[in-house]
């Protein structure tokens, strides 16, 4: 297991990085959810909204963006989240909730307000995917479940990538039932 890892983390990277290599374009790469570390930014930045994000914390590969968005919406951690946001015109539905053409400000007072109404959700990544060879987009899926009285609410989390600056960000951020 630990080799088959290890292979697909390489083939991942490599195409980020512009590697060509067979069937790779539109390949759709299931991924087990918390496998693998995943380095926690300094607690002085957890701490505050509006702090400075240590440019280690900025994901450089699209499966690391993914483990990391994934991450922080376990913790429902808003303010961090925004890191990762779009600067301007980010889709963004929360359920019924449809917000287009956002900033990233306004995405997490909204994350923000879904994470209050929905606490506790965690999200398992299911998959993360690119467009296509060359594409400067992806995607990711996750699967979420929010502890409810009796049974826990399943949700399914999709977001979209664009590789902006040398680093992905969500362009795109969607939570359906």
């Amino acid at each position: 297991m630990r080799r088959a890892k290890v292979g697909l983390t390489l083939a991942v990277t490599a195409f980020v990085w512009g590697g060509r290599g067979p069937g790779l374009a539109g390949q759709v790469t299931p991924l087990p959810f918390g496998s693998g570390p995943s380095p926690s930014p300094p607690r002085a930045v957890l701490e505050g909204p509006g702090g400075a994000v240590p440019s280690g914390f900025l994901p450089q590969s699209l499966e690391e963006a993914a483990r990391r968005l994934g991450d922080l919406w376990t913790r429902g951690d808003a303010p961090l989240l925004e890191s990762l946001l779009k600067e301007d015109g980010l889709r963004l539905q929360l359920l019924q909730e449809d917000h287009r053409s956002v900033s990233a400000r306004k995405g997490r007072a909204a994350l923000q307000e879904f994470f209050q109404r929905f606490p506790g959700g965690r999200a398992e990544l299911v998959r993360v995917s690119f467009a296509g060879p060359d594409s400067p987009r992806g995607s990711a899926e996750y699967r979420v479940a929010v502890p409810q009285p009796g049974a826990p609410l399943l949700l399914t989390l999709f977001v979209g990538f664009e590789r902006s600056e040398g680093r992905w960000v969500v362009s795109e951020l969607r939570v359906l039932r």
